[in-house]
């Protein structure tokens, strides 16, 4: 046996040890608060947040959030054996004391999201700054009034040309429309903004996972005992006010 061989037979002590490379909190960790975000659409339509504060998860709502837009994150989850896809919109923004808090708004695709897309793909320049206002119109539904670098936002395609890609569901015998699948609308403009996402955000890293699971954004926390409801933001935001704050004192 030659003294290699007889190096590969001795034994060698191995230490298990757990290091954390940071990695899942590396995109949150300069900001001083983490605000999970969800749209209400009925009751009290608006932004529900939410951030854990002391070993408590705090909620409170805002009808404005506005920053600038840093990352949108494709994902999905399962809900009753169904695949939802969701997405993520991350907007950074500096608090009174100027420090950056962190906006992660989840969503899936509602027609709400569907007027934003179409309103991010009619962009030719890089969005520095976003500005989403989320009210009840005079009809009762939720609608969003968008501000993009300071500007009413546009949409890129007409409703019509939309409402092709919209497919009716009808009962067999009387024509009643059942159901609108939106199925091939929303692959459309997936791909649309996956096509210029580097326009709009030059330092953008496409985050694409096969599948995520994150509470924070189809969990009902109404109901927990560890939850502390902060009083709701009464006023409503002007086209573009740079006194915005979320109060979390």
């Amino acid at each position: 046996m030659n003294d290699t061989e007889k190096a590969n037979t001795e034994k060698v002590e191995i230490i298990e040890k757990e290091v954390d490379f940071g990695f899942e909190n590396d995109s949150t960790s300069k900001y001083s608060q983490v605000f999970f975000v969800k749209p209400r659409l009925k009751d009290q339509v608006g932004f529900e947040l939410t951030w854990n504060k002391d070993g408590k998860k705090y909620i409170s709502k805002t009808k404005k959030l506005q920053g600038k837009l840093l990352r949108i994150e494709q994902s999905s989850y399962v809900y009753d054996k169904e695949m939802i896809e969701t997405l993520k919109f991350h907007i950074e923004w500096l608090n009174k004391d100027k420090k950056p808090v962190l906006f992660i708004l989840g969503t899936s695709y509602t027609s709400v999201v569907r007027n934003l897309l179409n309103s991010l793909l009619s962009c030719k320049e890089p969005i520095d700054k976003i500005s989403l206002t989320l009210y009840e119109n005079k009809e009762g539904y939720a609608s969003l009034y968008t501000l993009i670098n300071g500007n009413k936002s546009e949409w890129k395609y007409t409703w019509k040309a939309l409402n092709e890609m919209i497919e009716d569901i009808k009962h067999p015998k009387t024509g009643k429309v059942l159901q609108r699948d939106y199925t091939e609308l929303n692959e459309y403009l997936k791909d649309e903004l996956l096509g210029m996402i580097n326009v709009i955000i030059p330092e953008h890293k496409v985050v694409i996972p096969e599948q995520s699971a994150d509470n924070h954004f189809k969990d009902d926390v109404s109901n927990k005992s560890d939850v502390v409801t902060e009083s709701e933001e009464e006023s409503f935001f002007g086209p573009d006010d740079d006194d915005f704050e979320i109060d979390t004192n």
